[in-house]
């Protein structure tokens, strides 16, 4: 216990990195799914810095790997490796 107390960036670091994995591990929302589950879903995702797979449960019509930029009536889709 004291050495977290002289190192609290590396306990927090490290219960990140937990919380990160807990939600990594959750299962992506499906179309019964509540829209409770799904809220939390996408906002824990945020939280945890895995925006894309919080853009991708918001936006399921997007291709996986890219990027779409719309300018006017013009959509572009650019692919990002």
């Amino acid at each position: 216990m004291n050495i977290i107390m002289q190192h609290p960036a590396i306990a927090a670091i490290a219960a990140y990195w937990a919380f990160s994995a807990f939600v990594g591990g959750m299962l992506p929302p499906k179309e019964t799914s509540s829209d409770a589950y799904a809220w939390l879903y996408n906002s824990l995702h945020i939280l945890a810095g895995n925006l894309s797979a919080a853009v991708a449960a918001k936006y399921p019509q997007l291709p996986s790997g890219s990027v779409q930029q719309v300018t006017g009536t013009t959509t572009t889709t650019i692919k990002v490796p």
